[in-house]
């Protein structure tokens, strides 16, 4: 016997009780593919839920490995300076093969370096089901909007020409557009730049709904719009030619053959920072826009609460400075220059 809708609720709603993120994935999961479009924003927050406590436990421990890295690379650093007797050691047991959750990793590696490996596959794993789980159970279905023309949304809050099928089908991109950030975010290997302009093109894809500009979904875009902006900054490798097509900025990065040129690549990281900067600046003036007044109660907060995260990262921004940098410019020429 089939559930039915609300019995899959019901049970998403235990399973979030007992934290068992997986099975309320599965309940809501078979929701969506019974109503596709046709679901509340209710039980559109519920996916989102689910779906980002999925990965949160393995982000919150990545974070922690992180945090790890830095303190032992300085620890290292410190013992140095005064004995250097045990490199000769260390380099060597590095050398050796290290298993890590049943796994071999590679030789050469320290072991929370190969710890941050797993964390950032399982993280790109996790994403990239979310992704198609989305795209099976809506974004690849046929859609018909005909009888939805003059729908208005929010019970009957007056939005211009936003149906609540148009709305859900903007959320379910902004979710995938949202995962691909997720990995972008967490990952520094070559699944960056594909993880990054997969994430700008479903952003793109959503601008032809129309959403007004104060629309929260809208604004979700450009609040991570703009982190992933700062994390170009941050990411960019000037021997990957995979960069050089992910930005203006780095499009107009000159470039030249002759490897005793030298060019400021610190420059083009602050560039790329200046625009995260401001494109959160004009995402922040979302409240002043006239369609504010005619948003939800909940949708003025979700804008809130986006605008101060929006306006709490630019403070943040304005405080890095990318240390001196000079590289060869052809990101084809080898690490001798």
């Amino acid at each position: 016997m089939q559930a039915n809708p609300d019995q899959h609720i019901f049970m998403a709603r235990v399973a979030e009780q007992a934290q068992d993120y997986e099975e309320m994935t599965d309940q809501l999961l078979q929701l969506l593919a019974k109503r596709g479009l046709e679901i509340t924003s209710d039980e559109r927050n519920l996916l989102s839920i689910a779906f980002k406590n999925q990965i949160a436990q393995i982000y919150v421990t990545l974070q922690n490995v992180h945090a790890l890295m830095e303190s032992k690379d300085e620890t290292i650093a410190s013992q140095n300076k005064q004995d250097n007797s045990k490199t000769q050691k260390i380099q060597e047991k590095l050398k050796e093969p290290y298993i890590v959750y049943g796994k071999v990793q590679d030789a050469g590696k320290s072991p929370l370096k190969r710890y941050e490996m797993i964390l950032q596959d399982k993280i790109y794993d996790k994403c990239m089901r979310v992704i198609s789980q989305i795209n099976e159970h809506v974004l690849e279905k046929k859609l018909d909007f005909n009888d939805d023309l003059n729908e208005k949304t929010r019970s009957g809050i007056q939005q211009p020409q936003v149906s609540r099928k148009t709305e859900n089908l903007a959320f379910f991109k902004k979710l995938v557009g949202d995962y691909y950030t997720y990995i972008a975010q967490n990952v520094d290997d070559e699944r960056f730049p594909e993880a990054f302009q997969n994430a700008l093109n479903q952003y793109d894809k959503i601008t032809e709904l129309n959403l007004p500009f104060c629309h929260p979904i809208t604004q979700g875009i450009a609040l991570n719009r703009a982190l992933l902006t700062y994390k170009l900054a941050c990411n960019f490798k000037f021997k990957d030619e995979s960069y050089y097509q992910l930005s203006d900025e780095i499009k107009m990065f000159p470039q030249s053959s002759n490897i005793k040129d030298k060019s400021p690549v610190h420059e083009l990281r602050q560039s790329i920072l200046n625009r995260a900067k401001d494109e959160a600046n004009k995402s922040a003036e979302c409240l002043m826009d006239k369609n504010y007044f005619n948003l939800s109660e909940d949708d003025q907060t979700d804008l809130k609460i986006i605008t101060d995260t929006l306006k709490e990262n630019v403070l943040v921004w304005q405080t890095i400075s990318f240390p001196d940098e000079y590289l060869p410019l052809d990101p084809k020429e080898n690490d001798s220059a």
